[in-house]
């Protein structure tokens, strides 16, 4: 198995450098964007038991040099499957089933997905919808384990498991139970859930506290995820003036996944890399991306919340970045707006606007540096050099 031998290479070759108890850390950087749209130059950042306790001009001391860098939060995917992987045959496997696997195989890979996901500098992940998720995500909160953070639905609801309001309540109760984080309803796609069904399932998580995100494709399906009341629509490739301001009324958050027609593509045909991408190459990208793209920009201007989500299954995981090129460069979102919507607005979309997601004092020590300026060349995303969660460094490059 190369992908176990790869994994355990790295993980022994790049080990968490845990922050002993009540010692203090300093990170110096000369470039910093605090997650919120501010700027900071010339900065240490005081690390102390997982938390930012202090930012000064530059003292006598620091412990790790990260100028010439660009530092900021650590980033939030808001959708990704970190449990989606290929089996030992090389077949898709997602959710909650096992390909041709053993059960400690499938967790393997999985722990592999999450230290990928790590490197790539996305510190806090929300995964819809498989119970392997429930291993990595008590592993990742016990200390320095080389994973995000994880919220997870563990399951999900659609219309063949949960025919009708009273069962899709039920399964939000059980899901709660289970100690899912969210919950993950289906509007279309996988099995189309009615108006009442989706009311009584947003209705039910808003009464147990729990938040509702909705996979949507179609202008109709988009209509009832916002007549219910759910916390944020995911995709919406159909979406019209009416859909939109009822969106931005409402408060809710828009994840449009333009990475989706671009990963299951890339399986087929080479495509662009984001790494190197230009403007001119969206004519070499599939179809159904240039519809995703047309979409964005149709959100964009209607200042709808636009959170960061990349959608990563098999294959993708370590690659979530790639969002922002596209976002950025296709969808002509502003480079600075791109990041906050996978720091502090991504926070808020998760109800951790207090923990994650910014840069300041009393907020958790998730942090990522990159080679270079973003807000210049949005690209250098894909050249992660320094990694922080909770105050431990996973990777240093």
């Amino acid at each position: 198995m190369k992908w176990l031998l790869a994994f355990a290479v790295t993980a022994i070759a790049t080990p968490a450098l845990p922050q002993p108890k009540g010692d203090t850390v300093i990170l110096r950087a000369s470039h910093i964007l605090d997650g919120t749209g501010g700027v900071l130059k010339d900065r240490d950042l005081h690390i102390r038991d997982g938390r930012i306790v202090e930012i000064t001009p530059p003292g006598a001391h620091f412990d790790h040099d990260l100028r010439g860098m660009t530092l900021m939060p650590g980033w939030i995917d808001t959708h990704a499957h970190i449990s989606a992987r290929f089996d030992q045959a090389g077949k898709d496997v997602f959710p909650n089933s096992l390909g041709e696997e053993t059960r400690e195989e499938a967790a393997l890979s999985v722990a592999a997905n999450g230290w990928a996901t790590l490197r790539a500098g996305f510190t806090t992940i929300q995964s819809p919808g498989d119970r392997l998720d429930a291993p990595l995500r008590a592993a990742a909160a016990k200390g320095p384990f080389p994973s995000p953070r994880i919220l997870t639905s563990l399951d999900l609801i659609q219309a063949k498991d949960t025919p009708d309001p009273a069962a899709v309540r039920a399964k939000v109760r059980q899901m709660k139970a289970d100690g899912a984080d969210l919950v993950k309803l289906f509007a279309d796609g996988h099995g189309e859930l009615s108006q009442a069904a989706l009311d009584a399932g947003c209705d039910e998580a808003r009464r147990l506290g729990l938040r509702t995100i909705v996979h949507s494709h179609s202008l109709a399906a988009t209509r009832r995820v916002i007549a219910a009341g759910c916390t944020t629509l995911e995709h919406g490739n159909e979406l019209d003036a009416d859909a939109l301001n009822a969106m931005k009324s409402a408060g809710m958050y828009y994840d449009p996944n333009l990475d989706i027609p671009v990963h299951y593509a890339r399986r087929k045909a080479a495509l662009p890399e984001a790494a190197t991408y230009r403007s001119g190459d969206i004519a070499q990208m599939p179809e159904a991306y240039r519809t995703y793209v047309a979409t964005f920009r149709q959100a964009l201007a209607s200042g709808v919340q636009i959170v960061f989500g990349s959608d990563a299954v098999a294959g993708t995981h370590g690659q979530n970045a790639d969002e922002f090129v596209w976002r950025v460069i296709d969808g002509g979102q502003p480079p600075m707006d791109a990041i906050v919507s996978a720091t502090s607005l991504a926070a808020k979309s998760l109800g951790l606007a207090d923990e994650i997601g910014t840069i300041a004092p009393g907020m958790r020590a998730d942090l990522v540096a990159v080679a270079g300026d973003p807000l210049r060349d949005i690209r250098v995303v894909k050249q992660v050099r320094f990694v922080m969660k909770g105050g431990a460094v996973f990777r240093k490059d």
